[in-house]
């Protein structure tokens, strides 16, 4: 605020325009009006009467000498916050007595000055003292006295002036001569607001004779009447209609006229016309219209001396435009009773107010209250005439990130999304930014998911968002497509590529001259392939079909461990076949014109490539279904002794600061952690789970880390329940776990922990680690909780106190591991490890299988394997107290809800449902899956039914039937399938010819140089064109030889390089996406 720019109450303070130091929120002029602070307390320190001044911008008026507070001048007055309190509230009554009586000598008040006496003052010694001032005791004698003595005296003159009423009253012989005291200061001039009004208007009168100030009877004998419903005059000098108390005799008034005509050389009036101007005589007419118009002259003259014609010409101009104006305000008019809108008919009203009075305006709409005029006129100054306001929406963010991240974390787990390895998404926020994200498969409904969140939210007593919120929040995420923690593996990425591969090829042909039927009816029969290899393929899987297809016996072992015959095909499975066979016959038909003399050879090539992802995805398939038997047959028959635990390493976790710089959030290292848990069986018959996370600040995560960590928890386990003896493992494929130290160190470990490993088994890839993803999940949002709060958590020791906080997380035991990698023996070559599936140890020989329970296996012993090497001992880690939960297992009993909740297994085949978040929970770590197939009728169900009314039994698990679901018929299979079709085999490796890696280093080469890098499936296609067949190779292969050239460049620096480790860079994309959806889960959501 500027000090040029002042408000309208500067000439009454000394203080400058500008803000208040105690208000400093407060930067703008508002209107006069519009100041409604409580003066209560005001009031009560000065001593003021609440009758006198009821609100606060009465109480600056009546400070600043405006006791008119009906006069429409105060409505469009404006005042800035430092003269708003400087003569308001923040007001401070001097200490002595401040009557203009008194003389130099200070003396202590007696009284208050009110209202009336403050008026007094003002009119009679020309001197404002504000309201609320001290006044001492001789001063308020002396007041008092002259009040009477000039009450007495204008009593006099207007009585002496009703007995001539035809005698021209002089100026001076109806006011008062005062004499008895001498104005110490002048009144504030006043400022009008209107451009055609002199900018300020002095109190003391013009006259060329210097006699002393007059006041007229008329204000002084309202003043004696003291009714605070009367306005005064806000000055001595102004006394037209507007500021007049009472109106004045007709005598006096008539008096003043004639004065005024003498002043001006012109005849008296000589009476008033009383009689209607129809039935006055035409000479009485033309008497007054003459003397009428000497009295415009005169006035005219007064005002503008030599531009008296101007001035009329402008006078009779505006009566003119009145008249015309008035049907623009009667529509005006009638468009505001029209309108429904407030804000619409503020518009219209701020046309008006500011043109007529508050009394004008409620005449024209009835009903129409103060404070809408004031409003309007408010608008007018702020916005404008007419003008639209844009309201800004409300925004109310009622949601707790805390809480945010609470659901966020549950529906990301791995039970409910999968990721797929192909394809993005583009998630666009309010702010118009776009965010590039992986494609997932969202596997249970929406409802579902929110019934199983209150569920969970009632057994861990955590306060959940209101359920409305919870299914706009999921919206976001379903848009956006939800990221989960595992990754899908290459077979199942390959295999989804080959069937857009197969339609790709299907559409080239169709474009060659193959018939647009044929092509409708291929791009169909794809589909269905696909569809029916992701959803029934594996619901008929079974270990003894009949099905060769189908049957995991013949197609994991060389056929003669499956002694039953196969007798049946399955038309589906033939009909995935029987679409690679009708693309090879479409490429060699003569109908088909090639466009170039190599396409034939690249679309083969790409058909060939497809064949094999396809197998491979059936394959895996079937190894995926057989080895998710052994962690439920394990589950099944375990015993009260004994064990199974499940290891993973979870995805390194990045510091995180509560208020963190950007220079932090660049080039962080991730924490390692790894997680294992336990599964028992209590004396009740239910299973329980004693999670083991341990913490490392920096590590490799190699096989002596794991087994490490390992060796840690077995020994935890072995003090918290010493009736533990025996356990079995399971793992992913990672090479850190299926390796050859870590196998061949079970039975040293064995012996050094009192537990011994009668099992280790491998699951299939994206398969098998559930149980510690269910774990990982609630413990990461634990530690963002904590975060949240305050807190930070960059390093090992921070995470475990995130991990100990509010009681710590059920069943979950955290510790701080300090690995000795000195320890570490020399590492154990075993040739053809990875081939192996499930090691059984006994003793000193080690009995392998390539399948789950195929076959007989084969034994191998320890001496042979290890030769001279001596295996792993002790590994010598440091461990850290382990922290304590409030709860200590997460056992599966069942426990009491609010509501019962029906809630679906999140397998889309199995039918099985629960009452509670545990009872799932249990059902998915034993992994018992009632399947059914899912073409079954509905009559097909009630026979089920019925037959196990009558049968009387339990129904148990149910393996997937050879009935109903596909179409099955008995002959000879239509395609020879050998047996172990669907073992993993080791792919033959060849090495890149110099030419081919020469073009791929100058494609890598170019992209580096110019920052626009080429994308491996492109430089797959360039690589068609320029070799033959033979050296031709797949985007995935360019892609991991591009990775490798990158990692030779940043070894050898010719280029900066990140500042973040490949094997963070995952975890730095999570926790990136993860910000940005929580971000645009509040824009989306704001209430």
């Amino acid at each position: 605020m500027s000090d040029t720019d002042d408000c309208g109450f500067v000439q009454f303070s000394s203080t400058k325009c500008g803000l208040n130091r105690d208000y400093p929120n407060e930067t703008s002029k508002i209107l006069l009006k519009a100041c409604k602070k409580d003066i209560k307390g005001h009031l009560e320190s000065n001593h003021i009467r609440r009758g006198d001044v009821k609100t606060e911008w009465e109480l600056i008026a009546f400070r600043c000498g405006l006791f008119d507070t009906n006069t429409p001048l105060l409505d469009t007055k404006l005042i800035c916050p430092a003269h708003r309190y400087r003569l308001g509230v923040r007001w401070r009554c001097p200490r002595s007595c401040q009557h203009p009586l008194h003389g130099t000598k200070k003396t202590k008040p007696y009284r208050n000055i009110n209202l009336i006496t403050s008026r007094q003052i003002f009119l009679t010694w020309n001197v404002l003292v504000s309201i609320g001032s001290g006044i001492c005791r001789i001063c308020k004698e002396l007041h008092l006295a002259e009040i009477k003595k000039q009450q007495e005296q204008c009593s006099s003159i207007a009585s002496s002036a009703a007995t001539s009423v035809q005698k021209p009253v002089d100026e001076g012989s109806c006011s008062v001569s005062v004499t008895s005291g001498k104005s110490k200061a002048t009144d504030p001039p006043m400022q009008h607001d209107d451009d055609d009004q002199p900018t300020t208007m002095d109190i003391t009168p013009e006259t060329s004779s210097g006699e002393d100030i007059v006041l007229p009877t008329a204000g002084l004998s309202e003043i004696s009447q003291s009714s605070e419903s009367e306005s005064l005059p806000s000055s001595p000098r102004q006394l037209d209609k507007s500021y007049a108390p009472t109106p004045a005799p007709r005598n006096l008034t008539l008096a003043s006229l004639n004065s005024f005509m003498r002043q001006g050389n012109y005849s008296e009036v000589t009476g008033q016309l009383l009689k209607p101007m129809a039935e006055s005589k035409p000479s009485t007419v033309r008497y007054y219209k003459r003397k009428a118009q000497e009295g415009f002259n005169l006035v005219l003259h007064c005002l503008a001396p030599g531009q008296e014609d101007e001035l009329m010409q402008i006078v009779q101009k505006g009566v003119v435009e009145s008249s015309s104006d008035e049907d623009v305000t009667d529509s005006l008019v009638k468009c505001y009773h029209e309108s429904s809108s407030s804000h619409t008919k503020r518009q219209i009203l701020s046309i008006l107010a500011c043109n007529k009075t508050k009394q004008e305006l409620q005449k024209l709409i009835p009903g129409l209250t103060v404070y809408r005029i004031d409003m309007a006129r408010k608008h007018a100054i702020q916005v404008g005439q007419g003008q639209p306001v844009e309201i800004a929406p409300i925004q109310r963010n009622r949601m707790e990130e805390v809480k945010i991240d609470h659901f966020i974390d549950f529906v990301s787990r791995p039970e409910f999304v999968q990721d797929v390895a192909y394809g993005t998404k583009t998630m666009k926020l309010s702010h118009e930014e776009k965010l590039t994200i992986p494609n997932v498969v969202r596997t249970v409904v929406v409802s579902r998911i929110i019934d199983l969140y209150i569920a969970y939210c009632e057994e861990t007593s955590f306060e959940l968002l209101g359920k409305s919120l919870l299914f706009s929040i999921i919206q976001v995420c379903a848009a956006s497509g939800q990221r989960s923690l595992a990754g899908l593996d290459n077979i199942a990425a390959d295999g989804a590529d080959a069937f857009v591969t197969l339609h790709s090829i299907t559409v080239t042909v169709g474009e060659l001259g193959f018939p647009a039927g044929w092509v409708s009816e291929m791009k169909g029969r794809i589909q269905d392939a696909k569809n029916y290899l992701k959803t029934d393929f594996k619901l008929n899987i079974d270990v003894n079909s009949t099905c060769a297809n189908h049957c995991m016996m013949y197609a994991l072992s060389d056929g003669r461990y499956c002694q039953h015959e196969h007798s049946t095909t399955c038309s589906r499975c033939n009909d995935v076949h029987q679409i690679l066979v009708d693309l090879e016959e479409a490429l060699g038909a003569s109908t088909v014109k090639f466009r170039y003399k190599q396409q034939k050879q690249e679309l083969a090539y790409d058909l060939q490539s497809a064949k094999e992802s396809i197998e491979r995805l059936q394959s895996h398939i079937v190894r995926k279904k057989n080895q998710e038997r052994s962690k439920s047959d394990v589950l099944e028959e375990l015993g009260p002794y004994e064990t199974h635990i499940t290891m993973d390493w979870a995805m390194k976790f990045l510091p995180n600061k509560f208020r963190e710089s950007q220079q932090d959030w660049f080039g962080k290292k991730g924490i390692s952690w790894h997680v294992t848990a336990a599964v028992t069986k209590s004396a009740e018959d239910t299973f329980e789970i004693h999670c083991f996370v341990h913490l490392v600040d920096q590590c490799t995560q190699n096989w002596f880390a794991v087994l490490s960590v390992l060796e840690a928890s077995m020994m935890e386990i072995k003090k918290r329940l010493p009736h533990i003896d025996s356990a079995y493992l399971r793992s992913d494929n990672a090479g850190c776990y299926h390796c050859a130290p870590l196998i061949l160190a079970i039975p040293s470990l064995s012996e050094q922990t009192g537990i011994t490993v009668k099992q280790y088994n491998f699951s299939e890839a994206q398969a098998g680690k559930d149980l510690c993803d269910r774990k990982i999940a609630p413990m990461k949002s634990h530690m963002q909780r904590y975060v949240n709060e305050g807190h930070d958590v960059t390093s090992a020791d921070e995470m475990w106190m995130a991990l100990s906080s509010y009681g710590g997380i059920r069943g979950c035991y955290a510790a701080v591991v300090k690995l000795d990698d000195q320890s570490m023996t020399e590492r154990v070559k075993w040739p053809g490890v990875t081939t192996y599936t499930d090691f059984t140890f006994a003793g000193e020989w080690i009995h392998v299988w390539r399948a789950y329970k195929v076959g007989p296996g084969e034994q191998l012993n320890m001496k042979t394997l290890l030769k001279s090497t001596i295996p792993q001992k002790s590994t010598n880690a440091k461990v850290s107290k382990y922290t304590i939960p409030r709860t200590a297992t997460g056992t599966m009993a069942q426990s009491a809800l609010s509501s019962v909740v029906e809630i679906h297994c999140t397998d889309s085949a199995c039918v099985k449902t629960f009452c509670s978040q545990e009872l799932l929970t249990h059902h998915l770590s034993h992994g018992k899956h009632q399947y059914r197939p899912i073409t079954e009728t509905k009559m097909d169900l009630v026979a089920r039914k019925w037959a196990g009314k009558l049968t009387d039994v339990r129904p148990g698990t149910v393996s997937a039937t050879t009935s109903g679901s596909l179409q099955y018929q008995a002959g000879v299979q239509s395609n020879i399938i050998e047996p172990g079709w669907a073992l993993k085999e080791s792919r033959t490796r060849r090495r890149f010819s110099e030419p081919v890696k020469n073009f791929l280093l100058d494609e890598f080469m170019r992209g580096v140089e110019t920052g626009k890098k080429e994308v491996p499936a492109n430089v797959a296609k360039k690589l068609k064109t320029r070799f033959a067949k033979e050296e031709w190779l797949t985007a995935q292969q360019i892609a991991s030889y591009f990775s490798r050239l990158a990692a030779q460049q940043k070894s050898g620096l010719p280029f900066p390089q990140s500042t973040v480790a490949a094997e963070d860079e995952d975890a730095v994309s999570e926790v990136m996406y993860r910000r940005h959806l929580r971000s645009r889960i509040i824009e989306q959501c704001e209430l």
